[in-house]
């Protein structure tokens, strides 16, 4: 008689067993923790740009450079999620689960690639082929590009039509890379399109700290002082000279744009552009270009005329007649 009540106890609670919802277990992925890094790359390098610069000789600045590829990980909380599955005799019923975080266990997830660039100073004293021409930078990682260099800048840019210079710069041991110079003038004040004239990066009007953005109204045109200067008395055949432009704004408005271009029979100076762009008015504006005269220059005097033009045209009431006195 008891084991036939064990019987009938083991058999109910079989049936209630089988009536009851179904649970499982299983580990799941919880909330955002943290990124790790499991590997970092390091290379050197080095970045050149066009420096801001008071005089009239473009700058290239080198700096070391370091850049960092990390290799990472995201690291989340892990679960444990329970199960229940819905009642058998209620089709309609969905499961539910239950979660239960897991202390100091994680789940590994994406796996992500992140690059940075930390700045290293100066490229100082180290050795760099420009376009085919070996220099040096000095004790702040500069190379000014005047006549010396051989790069002849603003030589290239004495063309009109001309509106970059593309540098190719190697080092021995860092590798090339290329620097793109532009020269923009006029310069919109305001456009909807992201066009080279927005460009102010390694601008050379902007490394002057000049200002070619083209009024919208008539500038200053009649009230204009210009003036000439050398830094030596008599210039000598095959030795470089400074020829210095002063324009002296004595009207009520802002210049626009302003511009200065040599003419001569002598083909050292023809072509070499002055730049001056906007001067305000009271205000007086230098520009400064290295020559060097041809070594069998063999006259008195090398005559010249300066010719200006701005955005409104051409100044023909402003134009410059130089005499330069050569040495014998």
């Amino acid at each position: 008689m008891l084991h036939l009540n064990f019987r009938i106890i083991w058999a109910l609670l079989a049936l209630v067993l089988l009536q009851a919802p179904l649970t499982a277990q299983e580990k799941c992925r919880g909330n955002f923790l943290r990124s790790e890094i499991r590997k970092t790359e390091t290379r050197e390098q080095y970045d050149c740009a066009l420096k801001p610069v008071n005089v009239f000789f473009p700058c290239l600045q080198f700096k070391r450079q370091t850049h960092f590829t990390y290799h990472e990980i995201r690291i989340y909380e892990t679960l444990e999620r329970t199960i229940v599955e819905g009642d058998s005799n209620a089709p309609k019923t969905t499961g539910s689960s239950q979660y239960r975080l897991l202390p100091g266990e994680f789940w590994e997830g994406e796996s992500s690639i992140r690059s940075e660039i930390k700045e290293g100073g100066p490229f100082a004293n180290e050795t760099f082929l420009i376009n085919g021409k070996t220099l040096q930078t000095d004790a702040e990682g500069n190379i000014i590009a005047d006549a010396q260099s051989g790069l002849e800048i603003l030589d290239y840019f004495d063309n009109l039509n001309t509106r970059q210079l593309d540098l190719e710069i190697e080092h021995v041991l860092l590798g090339t890379r290329k620097l793109t110079i532009y020269r923009t003038m006029p310069r919109r004040a305001k456009t909807d399109e992201k066009t080279l004239d927005e460009n102010t990066v390694n601008d050379l009007l902007v490394a002057f700290n000049l200002d070619f953005y083209q009024r919208l109204t008539e500038p200053e045109r009649q009230k204009l002082k210009v003036e000439y200067f050398l830094n030596t008395l008599e210039i000598e055949p095959g030795k470089p000279f400074t020829l210095i432009i002063k324009v002296s704004n004595q009207g009520s408005r802002d210049t626009s744009c302003l511009l200065g271009r040599l003419f001569s029979r002598e083909p050292s100076l023809t072509g070499k552009l002055f730049y001056f762009g906007a001067i305000p008015s009271g205000k007086t504006q230098l520009f400064s270009r290295t020559i060097l005269p041809d070594a069998g220059l063999k006259v008195d005097h090398c005559f010249a005329a300066l010719a200006f033009s701005d955005s409104w045209g051409e100044l023909p009431q402003h134009q410059l007649n130089l005499k330069i006195p050569v040495k014998k």
